[in-house]
């Protein structure tokens, strides 16, 4: 008797990488993505940081800032007026 004929089957591929969590999404954030976040250059958020107004956790070597810190920071900035915005 003849033997069936086998059909080859093709590997399921791999599932593609989820992308990262929206910004808004995080409950830490680095100080790259902080700064993103405000939209502020991350020098500016390293300086806080350095100066002691922006409170950090640290995570082995990485620096991790709680979303709500960075925003409680924001708020409490001073306000400016229409005639200083260039």
């Amino acid at each position: 008797m003849a033997r069936p004929r086998m059909i080859p089957v093709a590997p399921k591929p791999e599932p593609l990488p989820q992308p990262p969590a929206p910004l808004s999404d995080r409950y830490a954030l680095s100080p790259e993505d902080a700064a993103r976040y405000v939209g502020l250059s991350e020098s500016v958020v390293r300086r806080a940081i350095r100066r002691g107004e922006l409170p950090i956790r640290k995570a082995g070597a990485r620096t991790l800032i709680r979303r709500t810190d960075l925003e409680a920071w924001v708020d409490a900035l001073p306000a400016g007026t229409d005639q200083e915005v260039a």
